[in-house]
């Protein structure tokens, strides 16, 4: 594994060639004060972790690329109007090569870096670069991924960062307009969810629990262990989280007609096998174009959300590179 640091007036970052994983960032507000939004596990990269795990998964945290994005099996859980195709396509481990393999360098200064990583010849993907980069008048990082392919073909695709959990019950708040919502259309391990399977909801504040009520997941921790995934649709390419204790948001912003559905994943000290143990907390914001982590065949065939009219695949083409621009950016609130 190689790492790459930048530095500018604004901040610092690291990058590493495991899954070209932004390991770490480090973001100066306006006054002065520091701002640490990304998660890490407390086995990413020590040398105990199994070499057996996905790249993405020896060193979870910070933010990185899935294509394909999925699991590569549907959970037998699954409720029947989701499952679609059985799986044909060769998923050999989680959320794609990019998300597992080892990138090369193409070029770095203390500003950016950029990486890429190319795919077995049987795959239609041919490679993947990926460019990170300082803004150099903000505490702010603008990356850039282009998926160049062999022959045209279409695959759930998803960006996968990672963010902080604060301590306190409630101290962050998350802001993701949207119009649909869907809850997890099965059993989420380790099977202690409140909330509803299969249920849709229009707004993060009021998620239908299980028996009935509402679950706030506009706010986070909830104070105890969980584990949640949803997936939100008709978003607008934006997404802000707010540490109210620390006076900082990070915003997250995209392009929406590439990537229509954000996926939420809460994962709070629920799971507790290998590597897991209890410990990991962090939760992620994923824009995508997919079916919640199903496999590749779900996310091309009928399933509920391409019903609604919104795309579960990312198209590609060997004309030209698809490239999807976003931008990961700190600001102060209150005090500054």
């Amino acid at each position: 594994m190689k790492g790459w640091h930048l530095q500018w007036g604004f901040g610092s970052a690291e990058i590493i060639s495991t899954a070209a994983i932004l390991k770490s960032c480090t973001l100066r507000l306006p006054s002065g004060r520091l701002f640490v939004p990304l998660a890490c596990a407390p086995w990413a990269g020590a040398a105990e972790a199994d070499p057996d795990l996905p790249g993405h998964m020896r060193q979870l945290g910070g933010e990185f690329v899935c294509l394909p994005f999925g699991v590569g099996t549907v959970p037998s859980a699954l409720a029947a109007r989701w499952t679609g195709a059985a799986s044909a396509y060769p998923q050999p481990v989680q959320h794609g090569v990019c998300a597992d393999g080892e990138w090369d360098l193409v070029s770095s200064s203390r500003t950016h870096v950029e990486l890429r990583i190319d795919y077995p010849r049987t795959e239609d993907i041919k490679s993947v670069t990926r460019v990170i980069r300082a803004d150099p008048a903000a505490p702010a990082l603008d990356i850039q991924v282009s998926v160049h392919a062999r022959r045209p073909t279409e695959l759930p695709f998803a960006l996968h960062p990672i963010f902080r959990l604060p301590e306190r019950p409630s101290g962050v708040s998350i802001h993701i307009p949207f119009r649909r919502g869907f809850t997890y259309p099965g059993t989420l391990p380790p099977g202690t969810s409140p909330l509803a399977t299969d249920a849709e909801f229009d707004t993060l504040a009021a998620v239908p629990r299980k028996g009935g009520g509402h679950v706030d997941l506009s706010r986070l921790p909830y104070g105890y262990p969980a584990e949640e995934f949803l997936q939100l649709n008709g978003v607008t390419g934006e997404a802000t989280v707010a540490y109210a204790d620390e006076n900082a948001r990070i915003r997250l912003t995209w392009n929406p007609r590439l990537l229509p559905s954000c996926l939420l994943w809460v994962s709070d000290r629920a799971l507790q096998e290998a590597p897991w143990g209890g410990q990991f907390r962090g939760f992620a914001i994923e824009p995508a174009a997919a079916v919640f982590d199903l496999p590749v065949d779900c996310a091309r065939g009928p399933n509920p959300i391409r019903a609604t009219g919104t795309r579960t695949t990312l198209a590609v083409d060997p004309g030209q590179p698809t490239v999807i621009a976003y931008r990961l950016a700190a600001e102060a609130v209150g005090d500054g």
